[in-house]
């Protein structure tokens, strides 16, 4: 495997990450229009829509970790390992939470993280 090969491998999730993101600050735009009635929005208004930055198969990913240790913890009930069973059960809960809720900020606080990560690319 060459240099370039390896550097066209790594930079496949970064694009689809990014294409991800560009389609949900689309949508959000689009809904911002609709439920607004305006025809264009403003580059202050795009800032501050919220987009959901977790993309679906992570939170899939998650919610199944969390269903995987809520089972668990109902497990270790019925074995009398209680000191087990309640981290187990809140973690499972917690993490079922995050992967329905997901991850929401805003389309500034996100261009904001990808320069930040831009220029440590740059610098490394």
């Amino acid at each position: 495997m060459c240099l370039r090969d390896y550097l066209a491998a790594k930079e496949v999730p970064h694009r689809s990450r990014q294409q991800y993101l560009e389609q949900q600050v689309l949508k959000a735009a689009q809904k911002a229009i609709r439920c607004s009635g305006k025809q264009h929005m403003d580059v202050d208004d795009m800032a501050m829509l919220r987009i959901q930055t977790v993309q679906p198969w992570h939170r899939v990913m998650l919610g199944i970790l969390g269903l995987v240790m809520l089972v668990g913890g109902i497990v270790s009930i019925d074995s009398e390992s209680l000191w087990l069973a309640l981290p187990l059960i809140g973690f499972g809960v917690a993490l079922i939470v995050v992967a329905i809720i997901g991850r929401k900020r805003t389309v500034q606080s996100v261009l904001d993280a990808i320069d930040i990560a831009s220029i440590l690319e740059i610098l490394t």
